[in-house]
């Protein structure tokens, strides 16, 4: 029974792994980006480490 417990709480954590944010910030521009070169603006997911928009 142990073998078959570990082995599904390995698979659920992957799963939940797989299953996080697709787009997250990992770095930050200091100077701002001209706004001729902006064509839309996302919010990163609630699940990221940094807030951010991109």
């Amino acid at each position: 029974m142990s073998t078959s417990s570990t082995s599904l709480f390995l698979f659920h954590t992957t799963t939940a792994i797989l299953a996080g944010p697709e787009k997250c910030c990992f770095a930050f521009r200091e100077n701002p980006v001209p706004l001729k070169r902006v064509t839309r603006i996302i919010r990163t997911h609630p699940r990221c480490q940094q807030k951010a928009f991109m």
